[in-house]
C-alpha cells in the first residue's frame, strides 16, 4: 500500500496481515493496528505523517513494527490518542405525517411516544454518545 494515498488503514486492523508496507502516506494514525491480537510479523512506515508527527527517523530497509508499537503504546500511555466517532448526520425526508418525528424519538431514547407534535420546517437533534451505540469507531 506505500505511495497510494492513504490516509486510513481501520480497515486493515481485522485483518490477519503478516507484512504491511505503508510508507509514503500521509497516514497519521496506526493505533488500529494494534488494538486486537495482530498477526502482523513486519511494517513499513517510513515517510509517513505518523513517523514526521512523532519524529522517527526510520531505515528504509528495516522492520519499524516494534519502533511503531513501543510509539503507539507511548502515545496511549499519555493519553494521546482518542478514539472518537465519526460524525453522523441523518436527513429524514417524507410525506407530512409519515412519522419522521416518531423514528427520530424512537432511535434517541428507544420508546414510542402516544403522540408527539408536529414538526414545522426542520428539527436538530444531537445523538448522545452511549456505550451500547452501534455507531462505528473512528
Amino acid at each position: 500500500l506505500s505511495d497510494n494515498n492513504v490516509f486510513d488503514i481501520s480497515p486493515l486492523a481485522h485483518l490477519s496481515i503478516k507484512a504491511l508496507d505503508i510508507s509514503n502516506n500521509p497516514l497519521e494514525n496506526i493505533h488500529d493496528l494494534f488494538e486486537n491480537e495482530s498477526h502482523l510479523e513486519h511494517l513499513q512506515v517510513n515517510d509517513t505523517g505518523f513517523s514526521r508527527n512523532n519524529n522517527l527517523i526510520l531505515s528504509v530497509r528495516e522492520n519499524h513494527l516494534e519502533i511503531a508499537k513501543n510509539r503507539v503504546f507511548i502515545l496511549n500511555s499519555e493519553g494521546k490518542i482518542i478514539k472518537g466517532y465519526y460524525p453522523v448526520k441523518i436527513l429524514l425526508l417524507g410525506n407530512h405525517g409519515s412519522g419522521k418525528s416518531q423514528f427520530l424519538n424512537y432511535f434517541l431514547s428507544g420508546k414510542l411516544k402516544e403522540k408527539s407534535e408536529t414538526t414545522d420546517i426542520l428539527q436538530i437533534e444531537f445523538f448522545k454518545e452511549n456505550t451500547s451505540s452501534i455507531l462505528p469507531n473512528a
